[in-house]
């Protein structure tokens, strides 16, 4: 998926799917972007079907996958499903954006 972010004209990338199975690829939820338009993830959070938050982070540096969520809640490997995300993040020209989307998980 690809959004625009109007302010600085950043282009976010934002992975549709992840497969946090320990192979080394795509095993984290996160998002992506050029750093000279976007400082900082200053939340994303994971909502599974239920509208239950499975993953609630923040101040997270853009397009570093450890800091993402890993398909996990509670410790539990959570199912293969489609899940929403929201996220706000901090401009480098110090305005925020919000942005929303879904991520499937598989395995």
């Amino acid at each position: 998926m690809l959004l625009r972010v109007r302010a600085a004209e950043a282009t976010v990338y934002t992975p549709n799917v992840f497969s946090p199975n320990g192979d080394g690829h795509n095993d984290y939820f996160t998002l992506f972007t050029r750093a000279d338009h976007v400082a900082l993830i200053l939340r994303l959070q994971v909502f599974d079907r239920w509208g239950n938050l499975v993953f609630d982070g923040q101040n997270l540096p853009i397009g570093h996958e450890p800091s993402g969520w890993n398909g996990t809640w509670r410790g539990r490997e959570l199912p293969l499903a489609v899940y929403t995300w929201r996220a706000q993040l901090q401009l480098n020209d110090g305005t925020h954006q919000h942005l929303a989307g879904s991520v499937t998980l598989v395995r």
